[in-house]
């Protein structure tokens, strides 16, 4: 056990660690959280979320799933009540509460799971891994700046899985470990059913730490030490041991999932949702592996941490297959290494962990082929990632070091991290001042206000999208496009009085006859279909 002193600096120092990513955080994200730069880069389906916070700040009930689908619950749109209701309104922010408060809500999410993965590499990597990690994310990659701007669903999985990974961190690092009780397998329950519902990409840190859980247990350990147990009686001790371990092990966890999704399943006895769309997953490619592996090895993986560009894509590929090689050996030679360099290993546990987070998030990218709109899925495996290349970092400056001199490893170790870090830099404020470029969609409410529209029809993103900024003053009937909300839309048809038609350009027409015959023709996809 530490000093009592000891401790007390650790708290310091992570408070400390936690203020400064969190300012650079807000730095970064700070011009996005005008009222003016609020409304823009909005499409139909973050504005769906909007639509949701709505209905729960007017206490109309919540939405189980987002619209039209059986799949992504409701935390980000309850957040973005929450901080509209207890915050924006009080301040007289009124209808520009909206696109704010979903904005803070996704950002407070992401700063959530940054600050507890941080605390949970500090226990597996040590601070200054740690603090390296969350600087880095407090500046993004683009998309995960992109991300908290405009929330899409992967941000609860990120926050969400933060806590898992800080639990999984404890179980490898303390001496009797929450997860490893009672109370920590249902916490583990618990949060498989809430990431669940919420968001399925919780699956990239929830299958490792999982199998953390399974691996540590008493009944799995009992079980492998009878099975290599030849001598008579080891069946009849498993069977008599076994099943009580195992209930034990089991009935924490599956309380914990039972009370974590029980919602779902009620809103399905109840009918609070109706049938949907299931989770749409991309096809798994087989075809061309190699040919994706090589362009994961170049673009793919550094795009996914930021450093895209920072060098050309061979040597980049070349960077990254000497980082694979030396995580390999790290693996299988990492007694040995240790005794060689004379200085303590990075903590093993801790790096197989991130290894079997990062190991599945790269063979989804790769042989499901994700384009670069798609890598946002992938952002639970992100904090691992960053962990994984800068131990491998450190570990390649130790290994240099025993042919080079100190001082030279020390001066293009931080000649590297000053180069990356500005790179990193300028590639959060190209993001950031491309987000504010984003038109402003809001042209067209002028003209409904002016000609007294309350119902219009719209192409899918310009419809929800004007719904969202309009606070729902005005609402709208998707056109030639998914419809995710179509008992809403059946009742807005039957209002009487004049309806309007807002074209794909952002022209505001009078709805016609025509307009209503061409409705539902061949270009009308499937609901959801996106």
């Amino acid at each position: 056990m530490q000093p009592r002193g000891a401790d007390w600096k650790q708290a310091l120092w992570s408070s400390a660690s936690i203020g400064a990513i969190l300012a650079a955080f807000v730095f970064v994200r700070l011009p996005l959280l005008t009222n003016e730069a609020s409304v823009r880069g909005w499409n139909g389906d973050t504005a769906i979320f909007g639509l949701m916070a709505k209905k729960i700040h007017d206490g109309k009930g919540f939405d189980v799933f987002f619209w039209g689908q059986n799949y992504m619950g409701p935390l980000t749109p309850a957040l973005a009540a929450g901080i509209r209701r207890t915050m924006l309104d009080p301040a007289g922010l009124g209808a520009e509460g909206g696109p704010i408060s979903l904005r803070l809500a996704g950002m407070s999410e992401i700063a959530f799971g940054i600050c507890f993965f941080f605390l949970g590499l500090t226990r597996l990597f040590g601070r200054g891994i740690a603090a390296a990690a969350g600087l880095w994310m407090a500046m993004g990659p683009p998309f995960f700046i992109r991300l908290s701007a405009w929330p899409k669903g992967p941000e609860m999985s990120f926050a969400l899985g933060s806590v898992l990974f800080f639990l999984a961190a404890g179980a490898l690092t303390r001496p009797r470990p929450f997860l490893d009780r009672p109370g920590g397998h249902f916490a583990l329950g618990l949060l498989a059913g809430l990431g669940w519902w919420m968001n399925q990409t919780i699956v990239f840190v929830l299958l490792p730490v999982s199998a953390l859980v399974l691996f540590r247990s008493a009944p799995f350990r009992e079980f492998l030490r009878v099975s290599f147990n030849r001598e008579s009686g080891a069946s009849e001790e498993l069977s008599s041991l076994s099943w009580r371990g195992w209930a034990r092990l089991a009935t924490p966890l599956l309380c914990g999932v039972v009370l974590g999704y029980s919602p779902v399943w009620m809103g399905g006895l109840l009918g609070w949702y109706e049938p949907a769309l299931g989770p749409v997953v991309p096809p798994w490619r087989p075809s061309g592996l190699l040919a994706r592996f090589i362009r994961f090895l170049g673009t793919d993986s550094w795009r996914f941490v930021g450093l895209e560009g920072l060098a050309p894509p061979p040597i980049l590929a070349a960077a990254a297959l000497v980082f694979l090689l030396l995580f390999l050996l790290l693996l299988r030679y990492r007694r040995r290494l240790n005794r060689s360099l004379g200085t303590e290993s990075p903590s093993f546990g801790g790096l197989d962990l991130v290894g079997a987070i990062v190991a599945s998030g790269a063979a989804v990218f790769f042989l499901q082929d994700l384009d670069s709109s798609q890598v946002r899925y992938l952002a639970p495996a992100l904090p691992a990632a960053l962990a994984l290349l800068l131990v491998l970092v450190a570990e390649a400056a130790r290994l240099l070091s025993r042919r080079v001199p100190s001082a030279l490893v020390a001066l293009a170790l931080g000649g590297l991290a000053l180069t990356a870090t500005l790179f990193l830099w300028r590639q959060a404020r190209s993001a950031v001042a491309g987000m504010l470029l984003e038109p402003d969609p809001r042209a067209p409410l002028r003209t409904i206000t002016e000609e007294d529209y309350t119902v219009c029809h719209a192409g899918y993103d310009t419809a929800y999208t004007l719904q969202f900024l309009s606070d729902e003053r005005v609402r709208f009937i998707p056109y030639h496009s998914p419809d995710r909300n179509r008992a809403l839309s059946a009742e807005l048809r039957s209002i009487p009085g004049p309806q309007c038609l807002v074209t794909d350009g952002g022209v505001v027409r009078r709805w016609l006859p025509s307009d209503a015959a061409a409705e539902g023709g061949p270009a009308r996809r499937r609901a959801g279909n996106r």
